[in-house]
């Protein structure tokens, strides 16, 4: 979670500029946005709205970026042994199995 006290806002348009470039070319700031609301393989960037403006911080892009780099490693029997966590058992929810077939096909 941000704290404002504690960490810098920075635009999306700002925070593109902080981000490395790819294959030559930097970040959209719509990707930016994206990471915002949808996330990236199930882990979304943090953000805060200041009036009608979409800002995030430098703490909470490492925070994203390191949170990916843990969900890479991720096996299906970690994220299997985590459902319970949620209150949910193994097989309680058909959507959860339908998943755990496409990681394993994937062989994530």
């Amino acid at each position: 979670m941000i704290d404002i006290e504690k960490e810098k806002p920075l635009s999306l348009s700002e925070a593109t500029r902080v981000m490395p470039k790819i294959d030559g070319k930097k970040l959209h700031v719509s990707t930016m946005w994206r990471w915002c609301k949808k996330g990236l393989r199930g882990v979304r960037l943090e953000h805060i709205r200041i009036g009608h403006r979409v800002c995030t911080t430098y703490p909470a892009i490492s925070r994203f970026v390191n949170k990916l780099a843990d969900v890479e490693t991720l096996t299906p029997s970690d994220i299997r042994a985590a459902v319970p966590a949620y209150g949910l058992t193994p097989g309680s929810n058909t959507s959860i199995n339908h998943a755990e077939q496409v990681l394993a096909k994937a062989r994530i």
